[in-house]
């Protein structure tokens, strides 16, 4: 579905504070924030190769991924990028889109490290001549 809107623009990168395996064995990396962005993840592969990257913000009880996010579509997906490998070394980041997420859960044949994995935090900006719209 298209969305106008104004556009939103990079203003800040943030690390991953850490990677855990869940109780499920789900890998799951935490940024220690939430934030509305996307990844840029560094990637090298082997062709073919499929990397998962699904968005959410908070963890069930157990300690595994939640999507708590209203509006998933009927496969429960609805911050999720697929970044497909041709095999050479590169920088994935997804354009055309962002998402709210504190944590990403990887799912990937290949081992993954928190360090290739960066979160670009996206804001936009609001102008009104009025100073009470501007505080809404």
């Amino acid at each position: 579905m298209v969305q106008y809107g104004e556009p939103v623009r990079p203003v800040k990168e943030v690390e991953a504070v850490g990677m855990e395996v869940s109780p499920k064995g789900e890998t799951i990396i935490d940024f220690g924030q939430n934030l509305a962005g996307v990844l840029r993840v560094k990637v090298d592969l082997p062709a073919g190769t499929k990397l998962i990257l699904d968005h959410f913000e908070t963890k069930d009880s157990q300690g595994n991924y939640f999507n708590n996010i209203a509006g998933a579509d009927m496969t429960g997906h609805t911050q999720t990028d697929v970044y497909i490998s041709n095999g050479k070394p590169a920088e994935y980041r997804p354009h055309f889109t962002y998402h709210g997420f504190r944590y990403v859960r990887v799912i990937c044949d290949a081992p993954v490290k928190p360090e290739d994995f960066t979160a670009v935090a996206h804001a936009g900006q609001f102008w009104a001549r009025d100073k009470e719209e501007k505080n809404i």
